[in-house]
């Protein structure tokens, strides 16, 4: 056993003491630190032209070198000299102290040089790549003291490995409930697993609790449950069935030891892997370049290792390698945790026991790894947890995602033990700072090629930050496109040369390069690229497809679009291919087409579009539909806007499918219950029909198994929807949440390929604003809905509501018993949607500025009220927070809003660009749920075409403005302008100084809309 190995420690005095985290002493100023570097590398970076030669190398060295010693010696410490002049003697042991971090660590070469004073020199000297790694992956970032630099820095984000299995009473009573459940236990000779299952002795505890005037809430918890079994875990470890805590974590020299020492063991036998036994080591900890190290600086207790390595060799059963589950919830996994053990519920060798989710899983699994020296990071996709681990296949470095169950490496992202300065990287997410996957997946990759150039590309990358603005768009892109020819496998350096390259065409050579792992690509001179060795296929596969997923959204997305015509198509066509790119990003993309009015109207471009669009090509159709919208080239027409965009739609293009669907909002899916009458499968349920399921914008894709679609059981007998409607073979209901009013449906019929024969044909819809009177929502009492296509780009039929100004509560669709579809043996749809009021044509908000007479703070700012904060077609939300409205501060003094204008306590005064004829004002008043009383009430409205002379802009000079609803789709309130003739500068709603509200403490509004002619 590894403990029998490790008994040496004890000789050596070595300490097994846990580390606490230190706090590092104050550093300098990131901008001095960055001021100082590029006075002292820039001259020579502008020699090279851009080239990290050796002279540049070397100057970068010396200059953190020199700035780590500094520090050292201004906080009173220092290295020793021997250790110092060994790091200059080795280049990758000096590259990794003083370049692979910014600005430069002086903790790191403190942790290296007490690694190198408390090891043996025999160890240090063949496992000198994990002793790097150690120093680096505990840096704190700054000076340590004397005790923190003896314990090695500080463990990397050890928040995430605490003991937290185990409950802490809440208070006083809590812990003396606990104390009288071990109290029974012992009385009673009962163990907690069986207390937990058995009802009839949790009803002699109760009685037991009772005798002892324990407080009812606590009796109350005595039942099978999650709460109750935690007290029974803690009433466990008071009995000495369990432990109180996990085993300490070894200290880093002792664990560091333990991996040497494990390394160079023998196992008795190794698990059957593929039907062959395993290799041993799993990781060759003694040849392996630090940086793939690092995540062995991870420590688990010592008694978990043995435990680990004498089950790896079969000594406690045929379970020898468990890297997964089991897999189940609190509930299932409480009977295991009730059981006597010597172990703590968070330790290994019990977590394999009682499993849990994905978080204690992917934990234990990375805990297994470090435990058999194999490099493992915990890492997160949406909603679930894994981990990410190094290897070694065929002579190669790789990395594999593991457990990777909610998506791919561009959803993925993982602990770093760069630890990075939070806010100075690019694609790290912002919750604990972790970054992509594809960092993980380039670092293996990178070794490959060699860990000198690896770490070059880092310095690189320290020396582009470091760098004046000016100097980043030059002289740094130069830096940064030949750093890739030397190692395409750090990220930043891509990421940060598509932030640097605005122009379009270089954007898309950028993506090109990336998509086909070929830097050389850049310059438009293809080279051999860096084709992957054998076994790295799929990392390499998964690099270069999330890079350049990346690389497109750090360059093309974020930059302006191409001016020329051809060129803007050319880009989205490839933006259609790029891996990961999803249908908001087209469509956001194709708006930036109509920015440059200029460009966007220039009669070459739109004769270039023009000819596409008769030509059926969806790009053409996509742009003409763009123009028609906007009235750029062409006159002004929604209806040709909405017919070219629903072809270009209909051939695919999700761009348009997402644009068309903007312009036609409904009404969103968590308002709406559906409910069938009756379910084909679980698969085939009523949901889909408003949850999305196989939407892309407007078009609903033709799932083979109509698993994205809703359709009946067979053969079925008519039934009625509800009291007094006629009998139906298939119906559907919604309920909204709260009445609503909608101008449209939207109906999307059966859809799978083949069995289009299932969707409605003869139709009835009705609507209910109560529930029990329904009305008949179409011109005629049955109607046809057309037979879908069975195309992977279905669009849907229009239907127009009869009653659009009726509130209505309820919508039942049902199929006619005779004719009710295409002759199918079930019934189905695809999707509906119910198309709420459209906007009106009003003034952009680029074209109005703001200002109100208090702002209650920055979260209701005046702004919201013009630039489509809540907004849902023309209707507005009820934002609890009112984060999407404006309002003034509580009790506000009246002032007056102009010169000679009454004094109001509440005002807003919206000032345009150029003037502006206004036909109609429309007022949503404050909406804010439970807190309407705080919208205006009586008002008055005012223009100007000077901001001089104010005149009013209604028949009667006070208004009354209706109280909002507090529904979550408000509508609009529209006054008419009785100066529409006159062009506008100003207008001003003012709310009275005697009922201005409706009781509120303060006066607010959701948004206004000033209504232009074209």
């Amino acid at each position: 056993m590894i403990r029998s190995i490790l008994a040496i420690f004890a000789v050596l005095g070595l300490s097994s003491a846990a580390l606490a985290s230190p706090a590092a002493n104050t550093m300098p100023d990131a901008t001095v630190v960055s001021k100082d570097c590029y006075a002292a590398i820039g001259p020579l970076l502008q020699k090279s032209g851009g080239i990290l030669t050796p002279e540049v190398r070397s100057a970068y060295l010396n200059w953190a070198q020199k700035t780590v010693v500094q520090e050292l010696r201004r906080n009173n410490q220092d290295v020793p000299a021997k250790c110092l002049a060994e790091v200059q003697q080795h280049d990758g042991v000096r590259t990794a102290m003083f370049g692979s971090v910014f600005p430069p660590d002086p903790s790191i070469l403190q942790n290296y040089a007490q690694l190198r004073e408390q090891l043996p020199a025999d160890l240090m000297s063949k496992y000198r790549s994990l002793a790097i790694a150690m120093a680096v992956s505990k840096r704190i970032k700054g000076v340590e003291t004397s005790d923190e630099s003896k314990n090695i820095g500080r463990d990397y984000q050890p928040g995430f490995w605490g003991n937290d299995s185990l409950q802490t009473p809440a208070s006083a009573e809590e812990r003396d409930f606990i104390h009288y459940l071990a109290d029974f236990m012992t009385e009673s000779h009962v163990s907690a697993g069986d207390l937990y299952q058995d009802a009839s002795l949790q009803e002699r505890l109760r009685v037991f609790l009772g005798q002892h005037q324990v407080s009812s809430k606590f009796i109350d918890e005595v039942h099978k449950s999650v709460p109750f079994g935690e007290c029974l875990k803690n009433a466990m470890v008071l009995l000495g069935q369990r432990p109180a805590a996990r085993d300490p974590k070894p200290s880093t020299i002792v664990w560091m030891s333990h991996l040497a020492a494990l390394n160079t063991s023998t196992p008795s036998s190794t698990p059957d892997q593929d039907g062959k036994p395993m290799p041993w080591p799993l990781f060759p900890i003694d040849m392996a370049p630090w940086p793939l190290l690092m995540p062995l600086a991870h420590p688990i207790p010592l008694s978990e290792a043995d435990y680990i390595w004498e089950a790896f060799q079969g000594e406690h059963g045929p379970d020898r390698y468990h890297t997964y589950g089991p897999y189940r919830g609190d509930d299932d996994v409480m009977p295991d945790s009730l059981k006597p053990s010597k172990w703590f519920w968070d330790a290994w060798p019990d977590r394999i026991i009682h499993g849990g989710e994905c978080v204690p899983i992917s934990k234990g699994t990375v805990d297994l790894y470090s435990g058999l020296n194999k490099p493992a990071m915990w890492s997160g996709q949406p909603g679930h947890a894994n981990l990410i681990t190094f290897q070694y296949v065929d002579s190669a470095w790789t990395a594999e995602i593991e457990q990777p169950f909610a998506g791919g490496p561009d959803v993925t992202s993982a602990q770093w033990y760069f630890d990075e300065d939070p806010g100075t990287q690019i694609h790290f997410r912002d919750l604990y700072y972790w970054p992509g996957a594809e960092y993980h997946l380039g670092v293996a990759l990178a070794m490959n090629i060699g860990l000198k150039s690896y770490i070059d590309t880092r310095m690189a990358a320290n020396i582009f930050r470091a760098m004046p603005s000016e100097a980043k768009r030059t002289l740094g892109v130069r830096l940064l496109r030949n750093t890739l020819q030397v190692n395409p496998f750090n990220p930043e350096i891509w990421y940060r040369l598509a932030e640097q390259t605005p122009d379009a065409m270089q954007d898309l050579m950028l993506i090109e390069a990336a998509a086909k792992g070929d830097p050389a690509l850049i310059d438009g001179h293809p080279g051999n690229g860096f084709p992957a060795k054998s076994g790295t296929n799929t990392a390499s596969d998964q690099y270069w497809r999330t890079l350049a997923e990346f690389v497109t959204q750090f360059g093309l997305l974020s930059h302006p679009a191409a001016h020329g015509e051809e060129d803007r198509r050319r880009i989205y066509d490839y933006l259609k291919t790029v891996p990961g790119i999803s249908a908001i990003d087209l469509a956001s993309y194709a708006g930036k087409f109509t920015e440059n009015n200029v460009a966007h109207a220039n009669a070459d471009a739109v004769d270039y579009d023009q000819k596409l669009a008769e030509a059926g090509d969806s790009y053409g159709q996509l742009r003409m539909g763009q123009r028609y919208s906007d009235g750029s080239g062409v006159s002004q027409s929604d209806d040709k806007a909405q017919e070219l965009l629903a072809s270009a739609a209909s051939q695919g293009d999700v761009a348009a499918a997402t644009i068309l669907e903007r312009m036609n909002p409904s009404i969103p899916a968590d308002q709406v219950t559906v409910k069938g009458s009756s379910e084909y499968s679980q698969t085939q349920q009523a949901k889909h029909l408003v949850d999305g399921a196989g939407m892309t914008g407007v078009i609903h894709d033709n799932e083979q198994g109509a698993g994205t679609m809703w359709q009946t059981a067979l053969h079925l007998e008519a039934t009625s929807p509800v009291a007094g409607l006629a009998p139906s073979p298939a119906w559907v209901r919604f309920d909204f949440d709260h009445p609503v009013r909608f101008a449209s449906l939207l109906i999307w019929n059966h859809n799978q390929p083949t069995l289009t024969d299932r969707g409605f044909r003869r139709t009835r819809i009705y609507g209910s604003a109560d529930g029990a009177t329904w009305i008949s929502l179409t011109s005629s009492n049955v109607i046809e809905v057309p037979r879908a296509n069975g195309g992977p780009s279905a669009l849907p039929s229009i239907i127009p509501n009869d009653s659009p100004e009726q509130p209505l509560k309820s919508v039942i669709i049902a199929a006619e018993v005779e004719g009710g579809n295409y002759g199918g043996d079930c019934y189905g749809l695809s999707a509906v949607r119910f198309g709420v009021p459209r906007l009106p044509h009003v003034l952009p908000a680029d074209m109005i500025a703001v200002t109100a007479s208090s702002v209650y703070s920055p979260l209701q700012a005046p702004q919201h009220l013009v630039d489509g904060s809540g907004m849902l077609g023309a209707l507005h939300d009820n934002a609890e927070a009112a984060q999407t409205m404006w309002h003034t501060l509580d009790g506000p003094v009246a002032k007056a809003p102009a010169s000679g204008l009454p004094l109001s306590p509440g005002w807003v005064k919206f000032h345009f660009t150029k003037p502006q004829k206004v036909d109609a004002i429309l007022i949503w008043n404050h909406n804010q749920a439970t807190l309407t009383d705080r919208g205006f009430r009586k008002a008055r409205i005012y223009g100007s075409s000077d901001g001089a002379t104010w005149r009013p802009l209604t028949r009667n000079e006070t208004i009354e403005l209706p109280r909002a609803t507090g529904s979550p789709i408000d509508g609009p309130t529209s006054i008419p302008n009785v100066l529409a003739s006159q062009p506008l500068k100003s207008i001003i709603i003012a709310a009275e100084d005697v009922n201005g509200n409706y009781g509120g403490s303060c006066f607010g509004l959701s948004a206004v809309r000033f209504v232009t002619s074209r």
